[in-house]
């Protein structure tokens, strides 16, 4: 663990952990409709009433959408160089979702990885549906 990444990770990991030790319930300064800090509990709960009762009785203006024809026609087909620009943007060090298939991976596949999740793009606009363990339908 001498090397610099070694040392990132071992930072991530220790500052994980202080986050996760804070206290949630710290509050943050409150004031009152007046700029005024507030210190006393009863003050602090009396403007978070205050303030979430605005919030959500209060009519938000909105501009009248306008008729629009639905869009139809088939489906564009997905471009490689599209594919192939969302494999790079992938982040890494990032949990597996449902496949089980990290970016790493996929990014580790290089050419092979790109064809096959352009193939299963395509093939999923095709169906139009998945199952939902993560396999194609059809």
């Amino acid at each position: 663990m001498g090397t610099p990444e070694g040392e990132k990770i071992i930072y991530r990991i220790a500052e994980a952990r202080r986050k996760d030790s804070q206290d949630v319930g710290e509050l943050g300064i409150i004031k009152d409709e007046n700029g005024n800090i507030l210190i006393e509990e009863e003050e602090v709960k009396r403007r978070w009433k205050e303030y979430f009762s605005q919030l959500l009785n209060t009519e938000n203006e909105c501009e009248e959408l306008e008729n629009v024809p639905p869009v139809e026609g088939p489906i564009a087909n997905t471009r490689e160089s599209e594919v192939e620009s969302a494999i790079k943007k992938g982040k890494v060090n990032k949990a597996a979702g449902m496949s089980e298939l990290t970016t790493e991976m996929i990014k580790a596949l290089g050419n092979l990885g790109k064809e096959w999740v352009h193939t299963l793009l395509e093939k999923i606009c095709y169906v139009e549906e998945m199952q939902g363990t993560g396999t194609i339908v059809g």
